[in-house]
């Protein structure tokens, strides 16, 4: 990509000199008498750097930066000259996006480090762009992949919330066979947050239907998809995994838990909370044989599956963990009671350092 420079005096000597400096350094040049002449040239060319006089003719460097950002929507780095030291000039100029001021006349060597400095700046302005792009792709693709945040099934209901620290992140929640009468359900978080945290979230997600398919039953899908990990995940990543079938028909669930926090669940009328996990988390331990658990349920009992980001909070320079879901989980009336709650406790919380999924899995 060219380094295009756009340089706006109207005295013709002055814009020479800038010229003879910055062109041997490989910049590419364009010239504009004043504000108004160099708007027209923006039209049509694509510069990656503005060098701008501030007292010209027909349009000065503080009017053509008001009509740059509010009308043409730039945020191309703008460099400054002026010989004036009015501060007010100099807050109105940065606070229209001027990066720097440098005097009139200015000596070759401080030209050419600001215009570098600026440079930097466009460097980092695309990245910011192309990122945020990225991040909007990430987010639809997840989007497709994800359960919906409600579902009804065979003798059952599934509800679902997601919230990711940015707008991609490395929660897994998976709901599959959904129409069959033994579905299976997946909640998962893999190290880490973000981007990275994303993609390795879109693997692990080809990865656990694929386990799925070859295995079916929740301690062979986390044997299967352990084996997967722990050959392919970077060192140090690795996935915390509660996996649970539903057999409609027996009214049972089965689940094996890969080093996840336990869920809570209601059983019978009464709040009761899963076993600490006896196996460790995916991807460490490539021979781990993961086993399975299982309990009766029936008509009004249900299961809350969560991330640690749940519990996770950062409150006055320090983490703490947030005790609300256990009352929460205690006290709700049903399924649906619960779910409010709980979703109307996380949207309002302060202090959020992870992703955060939850998942509740409730029989009919």
């Amino acid at each position: 990509m060219e380094k295009t420079i756009l340089l706006i005096d109207d005295e013709r000597n002055t814009r020479k000199l800038m010229a003879m400096s910055l062109a041997p350094k490989g910049y590419v040049i364009f010239e504009a008498e004043n504000g108004a002449e160099a708007l027209k040239l923006l039209q049509g060319t694509v510069i990656s750097l503005i060098v701008s006089d501030q007292n010209m003719p027909v349009m000065d460097g503080l009017e053509f930066l008001t009509v740059l950002r509010s009308e043409l929507q730039s945020d191309i780095p703008v460099l400054m000259m002026s010989g004036d030291t009015n501060d007010d000039l100099r807050r109105r100029c940065y606070a229209l996006g001027v990066y720097d001021f440098i005097g009139k006349p200015e000596s070759a060597d401080i030209l050419l480090a600001r215009v570098e400095n600026g440079f930097k700046i466009a460097e980092l302005q695309r990245f910011h762009k192309n990122t945020k792009q990225d991040l909007k792709v990430s987010a639809a693709i997840l989007r497709r992949m994800a359960t919906p945040a409600s579902l009804r099934g065979h003798n059952y209901q599934l509800f679902t919330y997601r919230q990711s620290l940015i707008e991609v992140g490395g929660d897994i929640c998976l709901a599959l066979a959904t129409d069959t009468a033994n579905p299976v359900f997946l909640i998962g978080d893999i190290t880490g947050h973000g981007i990275s945290a994303a993609l390795f979230a879109i693997f692990v997600d080809v990865a656990v239907r694929r386990a799925y398919r070859e295995a079916l039953l929740p301690h062979k899908i986390l044997t299967r998809l352990n084996r997967e990990l722990t050959e392919y995940l970077p060192v140090n990543y690795f996935v915390s995994m509660f996996c649970v079938s539903y057999d409609a028909a027996q009214g049972v669930l089965q689940y094996a838990n890969a080093g996840h926090p336990p869920p809570h669940a209601r059983l019978a009328g009464k709040h009761v909370r899963l076993p600490t996990p006896r196996h460790p988390v995916l991807g460490v331990n490539a021979y781990e044989d993961y086993t399975a658990d299982s309990m009766a349920v029936s008509k009004g009992d249900w299961l809350l599956c969560y991330t640690d980001g749940v519990l996770d909070l950062f409150d006055h320079g320090g983490y703490k963990e947030d005790l609300r879901l256990a009352d929460i989980a205690a006290a709700g009336k049903n399924a649906a009671d619960t779910y409010a709650i709980v979703t109307e406790h996380l949207a309002a919380q302060q202090g959020i350092s992870d992703d955060r999924t939850i998942m509740l899995f409730a029989v009919d």
